[in-house]
């Protein structure tokens, strides 16, 4: 995808509180290239595998926005900066069988997700001042704050599903496991410009149950 003119939401050093959120134009927008493979391999009538590989590569171009550094404003260059919510590989594997039963069929389902870490806000990691004369000119921003940085998830799900007849209406009871493995990190972050960071946690291990009906 190639995406021209856009606008960005960023945290920007400086101003009254030593940072501000600002909306950032990026005339040169952003390319974001990849590829993702998926297929599914029945083993047999009751037994399935699926399984799917996303690698992806995104950056901006000219993402430029003028800033505050002491007395003077400067242009502070996110141009390194990764995306948003773009990770760079992700992976899943799944595996589902269905034995069928006197009063309908069950069926057991098992996935893992991959997905590797990726930034939630635009920010400022660190700084890197270019000089002319003695003059800063330019600022280089060298990638977003890891605070608003997932971990890597390796998201393990299962569920097992009672599918029958109730009258004439088709139900299922269904028991799941959610996060088996406990992974802990964020789903949505950002830092509020020079007070603190804000982060909302994925869902835990979560167990429960549910019942439907499908008409």
């Amino acid at each position: 995808s190639d995406y021209k003119d856009m606008q960005q939401n960023l945290t920007l050093p400086g101003g009254p509180t030593g940072n501000q959120t600002v909306t950032g134009n990026v005339p040169g927008g952003a390319l974001i290239k990849g590829i993702e493979v998926d297929g599914t391999f029945r083993v047999t009538d009751n037994f399935k595998l699926t399984g799917s590989v996303a690698v992806m590569d995104s950056k901006f171009r000219n993402f430029v926005a003028n800033g505050v550094l002491g007395t003077a404003i400067v242009p502070f260059d996110y141009s390194a900066n990764r995306l948003i919510y773009a990770p760079k590989f992700t992976a899943s594997l799944g595996a589902e069988y269905t034995q069928p039963t006197s009063f309908g069929d069950i069926a057991a389902n098992l996935g893992w997700r991959h997905i590797s870490p990726y930034d939630q806000q635009l920010s400022a990691a660190s700084l890197t001042p270019v000089l002319s004369g003695g003059n800063v000119t330019k600022v280089i921003v060298n990638g977003n704050d890891p605070r608003v940085r997932t971990t890597t998830q390796d998201l393990v799900d299962a569920a097992l599903t009672f599918n029958f007849d109730l009258n004439s209406t088709k139900a299922y009871v269904r028991v799941f496991g959610r996060n088996l493995l406990n992974e802990q990190t964020t789903t949505h972050a950002f830092t509020v410009a020079g007070l603190w960071s804000f982060g909302m946690a994925l869902e835990p291990r979560t167990y429960g149950a549910t019942i439907g009906f499908k008409y």
